[in-house]
């Protein structure tokens, strides 16, 4: 694990431009902080469950990100009862934007046909999580990459289009 975090570390600082995988929930876990401790402004995540079980873990981060001024987090969600949500959105009222949707307004992976999560940053860095049938063992399916301009304006340009 220590050589998985030195990658993703290095990765973030140094903004590489190189696709890699994430297969487990502490892969993800530190991916999605160092993306968001790496973002200069705005992070996006599109998730269908904004579930504790996982948000809990990167919570002290993103108030971390919130806290650093002219911030903004923005999010696309079907969950409706997240503890971390609501202690966000109290605590950070005024750099949360929040849309929640019906399940069917997410987009779905060709492959796997499982709803897609994602989160960008301002300075190019992704996540794509493909694949989470297997959360329960403790296994996600994931891409990451820390400065992707192209992938990561394409998603972009899919999240704005879907927060209107």
């Amino acid at each position: 694990m220590k050589d998985y975090l030195d990658f993703v570390k290095d990765s973030a600082k140094n903004k590489i431009n190189k696709r890699f995988a994430n297969s487990s929930l502490e892969h993800a876990r530190l991916l999605t902080e160092e993306l968001i401790m790496s973002a200069e402004k705005e992070v996006l995540i599109l998730t269908d469950k904004f579930t504790d079980k996982f948000y809990s873990s990167v919570t002290p981060t993103i108030k971390k990100f919130l806290k650093k001024d002219y911030t903004i987090l923005k999010i696309i969600t079907i969950c409706e009862n997240s503890k971390m949500l609501e202690e966000l959105k109290n605590e950070f009222s005024d750099k949360i934007l929040i849309k929640e949707v019906d399940s069917n307004f997410l987009p779905k992976d060709k492959q796997s046909n499982e709803v897609i999560n994602y989160l960008i940053n301002d300075t190019n860095g992704f996540r794509y999580e493909y694949s989470d049938k297997n959360i329960d063992k403790g296994i996600v399916e994931a891409i990451a990459n820390f400065n992707s301009k192209k992938e990561t304006e394409q998603l972009r340009n899919h999240f704005n289009e879907l927060f209107k």
